[in-house]
């Protein structure tokens, strides 16, 4: 695992390797065990090269082939090697002393740009082709590794993160006001915006070829729909805080630890640790967020403790961090989709069944079936029902912060309608649309990963979210996922032996981090002080809405029994708009350094 990056000088002009260099040594946060560049005239490619795999051991990127007409860099962890070399003739010997690169490589020269439909694994690389004079981008279908693009006169360049690109000093850092707009909105990021202009990013899945006559091509090559070793593990698992009164609403329970415990204690390899973070508060993150993961984080309550489990596990020395950070959409689906499937497909007699055995699902008949209808009619009719039913229509207002003249304008709404985002959350027509959202909606796992990289020296890696496992959800019937009373019924089935009963009786679900209030409340002087600070910067008021932050600011959180309202306020808009107009902040272009003072902690 590494970044890379590179430079190419269109017009010949040399200096290529020159620039690489400053690039080289921005983006050394994120290795440094190794870094190289390799210059041919116009063109240089480099690395900086973090061990993590014992295959990086022999890692000697840049790497040519095909007689001089390929250069190759590659961020990569390849799943499949055994299956790669049998395929390219590569003995099991030679694999051995290979890196993932090196392999990356021979099956480039094979297959050129079918490669990506060969392997397996989490990757970003960049091929130059000297023959053809063109730039080959790419990234794995769920973008767990980062790579971003910028031109600027006659000079390309890409890069693992965009510090790497704002290094050249062609593109000052600022804010892409349409990306953070969206962003704050919660929609699906479509489109190569990245969150600071002027920067492109290869979208997940997707194959960028950018040309020396300036044109560039764009193809999404991954569809849109998509034995026990004796060794001791650690798993971390979040706990409240001691002694404060939890936010847990009606189904939720606040602290997950006795059911986490129950499944811990069924292996006597695991080391399961609490976190608590007692000493980490909202926003504390902040500046290492910026610096590191160059991207606002919705959640800055799950920040919290998912920085504490991070350190944790930096602090242990552990390398790899496994997650299951979507594992809702591929191995733990709930399928409850295949209720308006059948009824739309007519299988009414497989419907009624289903409805039947709704209270096995935690639902009445009725609600199953109101359930159903919702998914099934247009938007315009299931919100005219709700209303009439005296129920509320969910809006774009209520967990987010952008101004009513942005959020309501009629270019807003056709904007939101074009790249298929529906604010009113309403319920998918299909079992795999669930899967599709969660997999495609926001382009952040690489930004992510890398963060983790950079920031704590980690490899986090989500096993759920491997192509493998995907392409099997996305084909298999989906009455595997709910049938007869039974939800999450492929997880049951793969895991039910492996796990404690508990977790398959009906049972409330986890409220995560339902310790927010009094951890917001210890912040809030510091969050009132970024605000101010952050207020002023390019682009804030334009989409913020800062009257109705003022507003919410003027209302203590108290611990008694908190409403819905109160936690879309501070928990969701609030929150949201803090992280955003901090980064907003640092990115704005009378603060090209990015260094000012801050509310926020340091680097710590």
């Amino acid at each position: 695992m590494t970044a890379i990056f590179g430079v190419w000088n269109g017009n010949g002009a040399p200096g290529a390797g020159q620039a690489c260099a400053a690039m080289q040594r921005a983006l050394s946060i994120y290795g440094a065990d190794r870094s190289a560049i390799a210059e041919d005239g116009p063109v240089a490619l480099g690395v900086t090269l973090a061990r993590l795999t014992p295959e990086d051991t022999f890692d000697r990127q840049p790497l040519a082939g095909g007689g001089g007409r390929w250069h190759l860099v590659a961020d990569l962890r390849l799943d499949n090697r055994p299956e790669l070399a049998g395929q390219l003739g590569i003995a099991a010997a030679d694999l051995a002393t290979m890196a993932d690169a090196q392999v990356l490589l021979h099956a480039w020269e094979r297959w050129e740009e079918a490669t990506v439909d060969h392997i397996v694994g989490d990757f970003a690389f960049a091929v130059f082709d000297a023959r053809e004079r063109r730039l080959i981008l790419a990234r794995d279908f769920m973008g767990q590794r980062p790579l971003f693009y910028a031109r600027s006169g006659a000079r390309t360049a890409f890069a693992t993160m965009a510090k790497g690109i704002h290094a050249l000093g062609d593109i000052a850092p600022a804010p892409d006001l349409e990306r953070v707009r969206d962003y704050l909105a919660l929609t699906n990021m479509v489109g190569p915006n990245s969150f600071f202009a002027g920067i492109s990013r290869v979208e997940m899945g997707e194959m960028v070829t950018l040309h020396a006559d300036g044109r560039t091509e764009r193809r999404a090559w991954a569809a849109r729909t998509l034995a026990a070793s004796g060794g001791r593990l650690t798993a971390y698992t979040h706990v409240p805080m001691a002694g404060v009164v939890l936010d847990e609403p009606e189904g939720r329970i606040g602290n997950e630890w006795p059911v986490a415990h129950a499944v811990a204690g069924l292996y006597p390899n695991v080391e399961h640790v609490a976190v608590d973070a007692a000493d980490r508060m909202i926003g504390d993150d902040l500046e290492r967020q910026f610096h590191y993961f160059e991207y606002p984080a919705l959640n800055l309550c799950n920040i919290v403790w998912g920085r504490a489990i991070s350190r944790l596990a930096a602090r242990d020395r552990h390398k790899v961090l496994l997650t299951g950070a979507v594992g809702n959409a591929t191995i733990s689906l709930a399928g409850m989709e295949r209720l308006p499937e059948l009824f739309r497909a007519g299988q009414w007699g497989e419907w009624f069944r289903e409805l039947r055995a709704a209270p096995g699902y935690g639902l009445t008949p009725y609600e199953a079936a109101r359930f159903t209808l919702a998914a099934s009619f247009p938007r315009m009719v299931v919100d005219m029902a709700k209303r009439m039913s005296g129920r509320s229509v969910y809006r774009l207002a209520q967990f987010s912060t952008l101004r009513p003249e942005v959020a309501e304008s009629a270019s807003y709404k056709a904007h939101l309608d074009a790249i298929g985002f529906d604010p009113t959350y309403q319920s998918q027509k299909r079992v795999r649309d669930v899967t599709a959202i969660i997999l495609r909606r926001l382009d952040v796992h690489g930004l992510e990963q890398k963060g983790q990289l950079g920031a704590y020296g980690i490899d986090a890696r989500d096993p759920t979210a491997d192509r493998r496992l995907v392409d099997f959800v996305m084909n298999i019937p989906t009455h595997l996922f709910m049938h007869r009373g039974v939800k999450k019924r492929l997880y049951q089935e793969a895991f039910g032996e492996r796990l404690p009963p508990v977790l398959f009786t009906r049972r409330p679900k986890g409220q995560q981090a339902a310790d927010w209030r009094p951890r917001l409340r210890a912040a809030m002087p510091r969050i009132q002080e970024e605000l101010d600070l952050a207020r002023r910067a390019e682009g804030v008021a334009e989409l913020i809405d800062l009257p109705r932050l003022d507003a919410t600011l003027a209302v203590n959180v108290t611990d008694g029994p908190s409403s819905t309202q109160v936690r879309d306020s501070h928990r969701l808009r609030l929150l949201r708009a803090l992280s955003v107009a901090h980064f907003m902040r640092k990115t704005d272009r009378r603060n090209s350094a990015g260094t000012e003072g801050s509310a926020a902690s340091g680097l710590e």
